[in-house]
């Protein structure tokens, strides 16, 4: 028969119990799936949006695989009657593929502090504010990352961020002053996603780019220009007959630059207010453009090409391993800290982007 110990026993409390009573008051709370609380930055879009629980992916394997269409089979034709068929088989697809990444983050409660801190709620607050504290530390890894793109090839660690997905301008197209879906394999890469998106029949999965007028990212009269066309190009509609399944996909779209272009753009608003339209203006206090809000990324105040990016959240996931999506284990003590019980939270991801078509665009400029 077991005899129930609480934290009020005047007998001696082993680390088991503790141990157990910390266990059960941490699975009896688990996180509620919500970043609160975060103060390193103003915002945190990707967290907030991407790990919305209609967002998050659940997939296994040993690696992430999808299959893309990157076009039609050219079969449609006229015809007479009695004409007859020659049908093809046409290979449109292309697999898109991704290794999975790891992140942790963990944290502690010591004996002691079980001890100070008796009684149900005291311990569930200690517990909470714990548990918190980690996945704050968490949510800014993310967040960070979400902004960068892996170094190179063998770099398994970092996960595909956003400017992985949405490749900036290169030197060449800017000198040639380019612009469109030409944002091909990222740089340092042979593919994006598993898909060389240099051969010309994967030109669908590239992402839109274009350069500003001015160096220094002073925005202009060409570079509203610029960002109303790369709005209109990101937006695609099919066919009544087909079933598009992004049909309401631009509800999500959202514009992110740094400070000094969100300054730029501030200053243009102000300055232009009787002769700008309806292009960019003013709306509750944020600036708007074509009824956009542009939104300060800390991450970004520190690119030189001063990237203005347009991101369609509906085309990116992050794709989770089942089982591993902010897995708690724990608590557990060892014998150098044999006092101290720590909680390990691991997630096993990576950030997906499953049409670059659509996804967004960036304008930004090199100093050449």
């Amino acid at each position: 028969m077991t005899t129930e110990v609480s934290l009020n026993d005047p007998r001696d409390l082993s680390n088991d119990i503790l141990r157990d009573l910390l266990k059960t008051t941490c699975e009896a709370h688990p996180w509620d799936g919500k970043f609160e609380s975060l103060r390193k930055y103003h915002d945190y879009p990707v967290c907030n949006m991407w790990f919305a629980e209609d967002r998050v992916v659940f997939d296994g394997g040993t690696s992430i695989v999808r299959n893309v269409q990157l076009g039609e089979n050219g079969s449609a034709k006229f015809t007479r009657p009695y004409e007859p068929a020659s049908p093809t088989v046409v290979d449109v697809q292309g697999r898109l593929r991704a290794e999975w990444v790891q992140a942790t983050a963990d944290y502690s409660i010591s004996r002691q502090e079980i001890m100070r801190n008796r009684g149900r709620e005291r311990l569930i607050s200690l517990v909470v504010s714990r548990r918190q504290a980690a996945m704050e530390d968490l949510a800014n890894l993310l967040e960070d990352y979400a902004w960068q793109s892996p170094s190179g090839p063998a770099d398994d660690l970092h996960p595909m961020g956003i400017p992985y997905w949405i490749s900036p301008i290169t030197a060449a197209q800017q000198t040639a002053q380019e612009y469109g879906h030409q944002g091909g394999n990222p740089a340092g890469f042979l593919n994006c996603g598993g898909i060389d998106c240099s051969d010309a029949a994967n030109q669908r999965w590239r992402n839109y780019n274009d350069s500003w007028a001015q160096a220094g990212g002073e925005i202009g009269d060409d570079d509203i220009i610029k960002i109303t066309r790369m709005l209109r190009r990101l937006r695609f509609r099919s066919p009544v007959f087909l079933n598009d399944i992004d049909g309401d996909s631009y509800r999500n779209l959202r514009l992110y630059t740094n400070e000094h272009v969100l300054e730029s753009l501030e200053e243009y608003a102000r300055l232009n207010n009787d002769s700008i339209g309806t292009d960019i203006g003013k709306y509750a206090g944020a600036t708007v453009i074509k009824n956009l809000p542009v939104i300060w990324v800390e991450q970004l105040d520190a690119d030189e090409t001063n990237p203005l990016y347009a991101i369609n959240h509906a085309c990116f996931h992050p794709f989770v391993m089942e089982g591993d999506f902010f897995r708690e284990t724990g608590p557990m003590n060892s014998r150098r800290q044999h006092d101290v019980f720590t909680t390990f939270v691991d997630l096993q991801f990576n950030f997906i982007c499953t049409n670059r078509q659509r996804a967004g665009g960036v304008i930004s400029r090199i100093n050449l």
